[in-house]
């Protein structure tokens, strides 16, 4: 069977390092570029969870759109 709790802790570490190293990322080029990365990184960031955010939710309820009804849902 598969460990649904150990597979969300994985994917949810591997978004999370995915967001920080996309950060660190931005911050460097936005040093490069000799830009503040205060006021690039922050809304980039905020952006980025929101979307994060939104497609976990569509995700989720689809697949409970896709199973309503069936009995493998219910405790």
């Amino acid at each position: 069977t598969v460990d649904f709790i150990l597979l969300g802790k994985l994917l949810l570490f591997l978004l999370s390092l995915s967001a920080g190293v996309l950060m660190v990322c931005i911050v460097i080029g936005a040093r490069k570029l000799g830009v503040n990365p205060d006021n690039i990184a922050t809304p980039i960031a905020a952006s980025l969870g929101d979307l994060i955010t939104l497609s976990i939710l569509a995700l989720v309820s689809s697949f409970f759109y896709r199973h309503k009804g069936k009995e493998c849902l219910l405790l």
